[in-house]
């Protein structure tokens, strides 16, 4: 890798080939640019494939049977979905809340006029057509 130092005025002022150097010891100013060359050979995208990259991979017993893993440590914890009473709580409110949009959807008559808003749209009028 090559680092070139160019002045505000886009003019070529030196290499920064001291490895050693700091980038004070460079005429570097207000405005100043860095141009890195890179010489690896490495082509752009090429760390973007990630089916190259090898994987580790263990079993769900295996992951199971590990102390120091984060579902050890929700389990332990009683947190997520191994909280069994926050989970019924959850099932409790999703059972209402279906329970309360069946009762407003059967309240709703189908042939009725209605007005539908969208976020970012005008309202637009229209007719009921079914009520699922």
């Amino acid at each position: 890798m090559e680092l070139e130092l160019y002045g505000a005025d886009e003019k070529f002022c030196c290499k920064l080939d001291q490895e050693d150097a700091l980038l004070g010891s460079y005429p570097v100013d207000n405005g100043c640019r860095i141009h890195v060359i890179d010489h690896s050979g490495a082509r752009l995208g090429e760390y973007e494939d990630v089916s190259k990259v090898e994987k580790y991979r263990i079993s769900q017993e295996a992951y199971d049977q590990r102390q120091d893993s984060v579902r050890s440590f929700l389990k332990r914890s009683k947190l997520g979905r191994y909280n069994e009473e926050e989970q019924a709580q959850r099932e409790a409110e999703t059972t209402q809340r279906l329970r309360e949009e069946q009762e407003q959807a059967s309240a709703i008559p189908v042939g009725s006029r209605c007005e539908v808003r969208v976020p970012g749209q005008p309202p637009r009028r229209g007719t009921v057509m079914y009520v699922e």
